[in-house]
């Protein structure tokens, strides 16, 4: 074969035509799809018989096996028709000569023929109808990659608009932003733009002060120095703009922004003064709240925690915040522009950790109608404060506070139904006449205030009057309520609580049949030695009276036995006398009788016995005679059992070990015969026992004896035990060391025998233990260990001593 058969012709372009890939270039990586076209383009031909022959080929030297692949080649990726990186490795190179191996279809060699190495033997001619098959397979992917190259073309094309716009779009805006487009003729304002997010919004950066673009019908509003504008114009603080980290400023700073909503200052005024009037108190307490729900998020004002509002405004309908309660939520303090929220009826401050002082920006809320204050340690001189702005205020409430100065103007806020002051202030207010004002008024409670004047008989046009609380903790000689109780106060209907002791009062107690008294406290008043009026036996809906120290006379009537309902009965300090009702028996829910320092001369009522609730008796120095009730026991509800004082004969009752809930026992200062009971170690929960100075010469023989009750050993709560001035003998009990809350043992002046067990060094609480005047063995030596106890003040006399006693003075 000669040389001109080693040429493989490459076929001519038609005029016109696009330029073609030479067939022999490398094949770019193709997908699944593509190849899948291509061998239907092989079905196809070889369905339809023979192709065409090929146009007249013209040999020219360039077009042998190696010729060379274009340099500007497109290489395409399996994923997507864009430019890329040149494969790796490459089926064939530049200098490399075409391989026909994968191209030779297996049926272009005759059957029985011998297989053909291309590479050794270059005389092999390759068919020229498979020669027009490759070119034609190759024209047609040629054209599909050229119909891809001008899609992905497009396709960028149109990608490179759109980021252009997107960039130009965000030039504009931060040009409009930060005055880059302003008119050098017209002025500036300074607002507060928006700095930088942070990922955490708890509290908003601080604020810088750009010049803002002047708003005209040409330009967009710039909204940073509108809503800016719109909050230094609405706020009660305007200065504070000027601190970067006020609470207004923050506020501001988080709604320009940081707040998900982003309102238009154009449109929604209302709830951006809103949001910003709350939040000046969220960032008023420094992120300290306690519960914070809602806040600083893209949820209505009105879910916040703390917050309620209504619709308000009739046919410009509005959802309004009508209520802050920000109780017991660590709040500090409150900022003036909670008055620019103008709906607001009710705020409640109670029970935080108050650092502000008293709260004055109130007064630029008229609206309210109820204000809690209470439990905040407040100690402002409010005299300043004017009431009169507050004509619908109907809940005031001041309890738990410090609180100086005069209620000015307090009765011009005639819609008031409740007042509460009590609890440490010292606030002064005049009863007069003015008080008719108050026809509305329910609770008045100043207990603890220096209430001047006297109960005005106007008092009786208060008819929806419930509680009249002008009670004071201690007597003064100086500030209080004068004068007598007006006869008018049987007027009010409605009251259950009348408390006026600790005053100036005097006169007779007026008749207050028909008054549905719950508690009546007319303690530590001057009523000129009057008795108690038949008419308070008919408040049978009494549950507390208190009459102590009111100088009463005479005896305690047999009506006593109607009050059923009583709980609380006081009636020492005065100088009642007679026998002690045994119609009191009657009364099965009282819980503290208190009869003491009165003149009775009587003797306990057995029938007494049976007040089974009772927690409190104490008829200590009121001249009592005869024995204890055997039956004491059944008062098994008692606590306290003072009987001291008195002129109380025989033994103490077996029984009274079975009051097992007792703590305090005195039995002291009687004419007492016997011995303690033995089993007195089952009062578990005792913790006062005072059997002392139980010889009265004017009574023979009286007095307690025998020995202590090893049985005292199990009364690990008692505090102080006093027996002395008894006829007490025998050693001290061993069991008594156990005693380790014991602060007080006096056992003086009785007939003890025997040596101090060295137990007693485990009083690791004892505080003073007195032992003079006894019959222990002389020249003993108390126990040296009782001197590790700190700070014991020992007594002893001068033959039992120690290291760290003294003798009496």
């Amino acid at each position: 074969m000669t040389e001109e058969n080693h040429i493989i012709k490459k076929p001519q372009e038609a005029p016109g035509e696009l330029p073609s890939r030479s067939w022999e270039e490398e094949e770019e990586p193709k997908n699944d799809a593509e190849e899948e076209d291509v061998n239907d383009d092989d079905d196809e031909d070889s369905s339809f018989g023979p192709p065409p022959p090929p146009p007249p080929l013209t040999p020219h030297p360039e077009d042998t096996l190696n010729y060379t692949i274009a340099s500007d080649s497109l290489f395409y990726d399996e994923e997507s028709p864009r430019k890329t990186d040149p494969p790796q490795v490459s089926p064939y190179s530049k200098d490399s000569e075409y391989n026909y191996d994968n191209d030779i279809d297996d049926d272009s060699v005759p059957p029985g023929a011998p297989a053909i190495d291309w590479e050794e033997d270059q005389s092999v001619e390759i068919p020229p109808t498979k020669v027009v098959q490759r070119w034609e397979k190759k024209e047609k992917r040629r054209k599909k990659l050229l119909r891809q190259d001008k899609n992905y073309f497009a396709a960028k094309a149109i990608a490179s608009v759109a980021c252009c716009l997107i960039v130009l779009v965000i030039i504009l805006t931060a040009g409009f932003g930060s005055g880059a487009f302003q008119k050098d003729d017209e002025p500036s304002s300074a607002v507060i733009p928006p700095p930088t997010m942070t990922t955490a919004p708890t509290v908003s950066p601080p604020f810088e002060t750009p010049v803002a673009p002047p708003v005209d019908n040409n330009s967009t509003v710039n909204r940073p120095s509108a809503l800016q504008d719109l909050l230094v114009s609405a706020s009660y603080n305007p200065d504070a703009f000027a601190d970067v980290q006020s609470a207004e400023s923050l506020a501001a700073n988080w709604l320009i922004v940081s707040d998900p909503l982003q309102l238009d200052p154009t449109k929604d005024q209302f709830r951006i003064q809103q949001r910003y009037a709350l939040l000046t108190q969220y960032f008023a307490a420094d992120g300290s709240w306690s519960n914070e729900e809602g806040w600083l998020t893209a949820e209505d004002e009105c879910t916040w925690y703390g917050v309620q509002c209504e619709e308000v405004g009739g046919g410009t309908a509005r959802n309004a915040v009508v209520t802050v309660n920000f109780a017991a939520n660590n709040v500090g303090r409150i900022t003036p522009d909670i008055a620019m929220l103008t709906n607001v009826t009710t705020l409640n401050l109670t029970g935080n950790p108050w650092e502000g002082g008293f709260p004055t920006a109130i007064t630029n809320m008229p609206q309210l109608r109820s204000l809690d204050l209470e439990n905040l340690g407040l100690t402002d001189d409010i005299s300043s404060i004017d009431f009169s702005v507050f004509p619908n205020m109907e809940v005031l409430r001041l309890r738990g506070n410090f609180l100086q100065g005069t209620l000015n103007s307090f009765y011009s806020m005639t819609n008031l139904v409740e007042v509460q002051a009590s609890g440490g202030n010292n606030l002064t207010l005049a009863i007069n006449s003015s008080i008719v004002n108050l026809a509305k008024l329910q609770t008045l409670n100043l207990n603890g205030c220096p209430i001047t004047g006297g109960l005005v008989s106007e008092i009786g046009a208060l008819t929806a009057l419930t509680t009249i609380d002008l009670g004071r903790p201690a007597p003064s000689n100086t500030v209080g309520l004068t004068g007598p109780i007006p006869a008018s106060i049987n007027q009010l209907t409605q009251l259950a609580t009348l408390d006026l002791s600790s005053n100036l009062l005097t006169g007779a107690i007026p008749d207050m049949t028909g008054v549905p008294l719950q508690i009546l406290r007319l303690s530590n008043n001057n009523f000129g030695q009057a008795a108690i009026p038949d008419s308070i036996y008919t408040l049978t809906g009494l549950v507390e009276l208190n009459m102590a120290n009111c100088k009463l006379i005479g005896s305690i009537g047999t009506g006593i036995g109607s009050l059923t309902s009583l709980r609380i009965l006081a009636l020492d300090a005065n100088f009642l006398s007679g026998a002690l009702p045994d119609a009191m028996d009657q009364l099965f829910q009282l819980q503290s009788l208190t009869l003491r320092l009165n003149m009775f001369e009587t003797a306990i009522p057995a029938s007494w016995t049976s007040l089974v609730n009772l927690q409190i008796f104490d008829l200590q120095n009121s001249r009592i005679i005869g024995p204890i009730p055997g039956n004491i026991g059944s008062m098994a509800s008692l606590r306290e059992l003072r009987l001291s004082e008195n002129r109380i004969t025989g033994a103490i009752p077996g029984s009274l070990t079975q009051l097992v809930l007792l703590e305090e026992l005195e039995l002291n200062t009687n004419a007492l015969t016997g011995g303690i009971p033995f089993d007195i170690g089952s009062l578990v929960n005792l913790r006062i026992l005072r059997l002392h100075d139980n010889t009265r010469a004017v009574i023979p023989g009286s007095g307690l004896v025998g020995q202590l009750p090893s049985s005292l050993g199990g009364l690990t709560n008692l505090l102080e035990f006093e027996i002395y001035d008894n006829f007490m003998s025998g050693p001290l009990p061993w069991e008594m060391g156990s005693l380790v809350n014991l602060q007080l043992l006096d056992v003086e002046f009785n007939l003890f025998t025997g040596l101090v067990p060295d137990s007693f060094a485990g009083l690791s609480s004892l505080q003073s233990f007195y032992l003079s005047g006894n019959n222990f063995t002389a020249g003993a030596v108390l126990p040296e260990s009782l001197c590790s106890i700190p700070n014991l003040d020992l007594v002893s006399d001068c033959d039992v001593t120690n290291s760290c006693s003294r003798c009496p003075s």
